[in-house]
Formats: structure tokens, sequence, C-alpha cells
């Protein structure tokens, strides 16, 4: 199994972190992350689709882990009312192994929301899958469309079910990233603008499959039957 972290300018998060992992950088980063112990890997790249194919043809035929760079921490779901806080290596061996064990054996993911409160099932087929995590298959050909800046993680998901009818989302797993409260990272590209730039080319590509989220600017919501 392979790990790897996209990361723009946040170096200490690499503590966070197994040491095993590969952090993908830029190269005017190198020197910072390797300062933290960190082994990289320096890339070049316009847009985080691109990026994210990087990472996947470097491990192209095997299985891989792609994470983003800012885990707070894991809770699993014990019960609709209890959870219990799980390292990151049994969180991952958890997701492998319910992949596994489904005729969707190619992507896995956790739900965007980490609260029980939104917990109903242990797993589903046809929900958004975010990129925080994401456990690749080795026979997995789906690349991330290029041409987004941002929610290039709503048409991966929509790529899978579309051509293997569905991918697996551990909803058991919760991981709690910190993202826009966390300086750093791919947050500085986002605005409203690029945000409904994406929205528009994703309605355009996947029709009534998406929709606008009535209730948040800038969002999105899957509509998959």
């Amino acid at each position: 199994m392979n790990l790897a972290v996209i990361s723009k300018g946040r170096p200490q998060n690499v503590s966070l972190y197994p040491k095993d992992v590969i952090w993908y950088v830029k190269e005017e980063e190198q020197e910072q992350y390797e300062g933290q112990g960190a082994t990289t890997q320096p890339v070049k790249y316009d847009t985080i689709g691109e990026l994210r194919n990087i990472v996947l043809e470097d491990h192209k035929g095997e299985w891989l882990v792609m994470m983003d760079d800012d885990l707070k921490k894991i809770d699993f779901v014990e019960s609709k009312t209890k959870t219990s806080e799980i390292t990151l290596p049994n969180a991952l061996e958890f997701m492998v192994k319910s992949l596994k064990a489904t005729k969707f054996l190619k992507f896995a993911g956790i739900s965007p929301i980490a609260k029980i409160f939104y917990y109903n099932k242990p797993e589903s087929f046809t929900n958004f899958i975010p990129g925080n995590i994401s456990i690749i298959h080795p026979d997995n050909e789906i690349r991330y469309d290029e041409n987004l800046r941002t929610k290039e993680d709503y048409d991966f998901t929509l790529q899978h079910i579309k051509k293997y009818g569905g991918a697996l989302r551990c909803n058991r797993i919760l991981a709690t990233f910190q993202h826009y409260t966390n300086a750093g990272g791919f947050t500085d590209i986002r605005s409203l603008e690029i945000e409904n730039e994406s929205i528009l080319y994703l309605m355009k590509k996947w029709g009534t499959a998406i929709r606008l989220n009535k209730k948040r600017a800038g969002e999105i919501l899957m509509n998959v039957r």
C-alpha cells in the first residue's frame, strides 16, 4: 500500500503523518518539507486535478492511498450514537477490507461531513466522495478532469458511478480535516468566481446529476439515482 499526501504550504503538518508517506509538493517548497523529515516528490502542475493525476500515474498498477495534508483526527462509528477515535493505519485497513468485500472494487473514500448526526448507514455507493482520503485499486483506469480548478472530486466520483456502477463511501470512518480554518493548502485558489466556473462546467458535463445547493453559495449536490 502506497500512501501519498498532496500538500502546499504546510510543512509543519509532516509530523502528523506516518514516516513512510510520500509528500507531493511544489519544487520551491521541497527543502521546507524535507527539513521537517518528509520524503518528497517535487512536482509542477497548474490545477489540482493535474496534481492528483500525477500521483495516480506514479502509482499506476499499485494500491494507493491519496490524502490531503491537514488531517486532525479520525473517529470510527460504532453505533448511531457512539464513536471512538482510531488511528490512521487502522482506518485505512478497515477501508481497504471493505472495498475488497464489495463489487465496486476501484475506489473508496469517506463522507464529507465528519459528524455522527448525519450517519445513516455503514456504506453507500452513489454518494459524493471528497478527495480527503482516496483509496485507489491497482486496476483503476479513471483520472481526474484537469479542466477543473475546484470540485474535481465530484467529477471523479461521477466517473466511477458511470464506468463501474458505483464507488464505496465508508460512512463509518469520520475523518476531520481542518481545510478552511488552516493556513496554507489549496484554499488560496478558491473564490466564488472559480467555484461557479467549476459548477457550470460540471452541470454542462453531467446535466441533472449535479444541482445547486440552495443553502450555500458556490456549493453543489450530487443527484444520482
